[in-house]
């Protein structure tokens, strides 16, 4: 029940939605069966894009990974153990204007996130790797280790 209230929170979260839409929807979604449950705006910069991961670490805390279609951010951590409260942990921002984060993968707590850009040779297309940590049983955040630069281009 509560992975499939998280999805649906993660769907709003991508969706951009604002509350009173939220609330809105709710009618349509419950005839599938489904409501919400909870609801952020990613701090008024939502357009997730199709990168997202969730991760349980040993505390119980469920963190969100959530990737952006286009700037000001590169993607978003959320707190999504009280899938009701949704807290923002950290945002990455993007490098420039010309650059989107959508794509992101998450293998135990290795985070892989592409940097695409709009032209083949501009600045900043690459992948970015973070070593996702916790310490003493707890989410303490993560490290950035690499970054792969080379050409990646919007199609």
């Amino acid at each position: 029940m509560i992975c499939h209230a998280i999805l649906l929170l993660a769907c709003h979260l991508l969706a951009g939605a604002t509350p009173s839409a939220a609330r809105a929807q709710s009618t349509t979604a419950g005839a599938s069966n489904m409501r919400i449950i909870g609801h952020s705006d990613l701090k008024g910069v939502g357009k997730g894009g199709e990168g997202l991961a969730l991760k349980q670490y040993p505390d119980g805390r469920r963190i969100l990974y959530l990737a952006h279609e286009s700037g000001p951010m590169c993607f978003s951590v959320v707190d999504v153990t009280r899938p009701e409260q949704p807290k923002v942990i950290v945002q990455l921002p993007v490098e420039a204007d010309f650059v989107r984060c959508n794509s992101l993968g998450l293998a135990g707590d290795v985070l892989a996130v592409a940097h695409r850009t709009e032209k083949i040779g501009q600045d900043h297309a690459g992948l970015d790797v973070y070593w996702l940590i916790y310490a003493n049983d707890r989410f303490a955040g993560g490290f950035y280790i690499i970054r792969y630069t080379g050409t990646m281009p919007l199609r």
